[in-house]
């Protein structure tokens, strides 16, 4: 009777945390969602042209995301967050050109209406802090309101 009891009580703190983590999730996602404008481009290392930032724009819509240069889009994709991390994790899978759903590792920070996120290069571990060099691509956003 022990082991079942020990069991039931194991199962309700599992769910507890798993209800916790999607609670955590549901809550983070949402401020993802809507219009950003880049603030702050860095691709391996080097400043993107300030003409181009100024007009990315990225557009997201669930665990959807659209990237875009004025009208014209750049890169759609979905992207998973885990916000219990530490630093918080995003993994973004998109398809450009012959790759398809490649997953982009990288990590983020939402802070009111500015969100930092920082992704390693494909072929690279997920960063361990926001890095503003060689194979990663480092972005600021603001959102348009």
């Amino acid at each position: 009777m022990l082991d079942v009891m020990l069991t039931m009580a194991l199962l309700g703190v599992v769910s507890a945390d798993s209800k916790t983590s999607d609670d955590a999730m549901k809550k983070e996602l949402k401020q993802f969602q809507g219009k950003w404008a880049a603030a702050v481009m860095i691709d391996n290392g080097k400043p993107v042209d300030e003409k181009m930032r100024k007009a990315t724009t990225l557009i997201v819509d669930g665990n959807k995301f659209v990237l875009k240069d004025d009208d014209k889009v750049i890169l759609e994709g979905t992207f998973k967050i885990d916000p219990l991390k530490k630093p918080k994790s995003i993994d973004a899978t998109v398809s450009f050109g012959a790759n398809k759903d490649v997953v982009v590792l990288g990590i983020y920070q939402i802070d009111g209406d500015v969100r930092k996120s920082c992704f390693a290069d494909a072929d690279k571990t997920r960063p361990d802090r926001f890095r503003k060099e060689e194979g990663f691509l480092y972005l600021e956003w603001k959102r348009i309101k």
